[in-house]
């Protein structure tokens, strides 16, 4: 809910904001079996970054860009 109102807050400055899923990440925390690869999560994140708009302000999605249900 934060994101949703600080995407309606920071609308009208041309801020956009998201909350993105990095998806299951061979980290301390996602463990050796997870099958994506820090470098991938990061790659794939910054190409949803560099997409964010006004109609996906606001959205939660994960590191492919597919939404994802709040």
């Amino acid at each position: 809910m934060v994101t949703r109102c600080l995407a309606v807050e920071l609308q009208e400055k041309g801020i956009l904001c998201a909350a993105i899923h990095p998806g299951w990440v061979k980290t301390d925390m996602g463990t050796e079996e997870a099958p994506l690869m820090v470098e991938h999560s990061v790659r794939g994140i910054l190409t949803v970054l560099a997409n964010l708009s006004q109609d996906t302000s606001g959205t939660f999605l994960d590191w492919e860009g597919n939404s994802l249900p709040w």
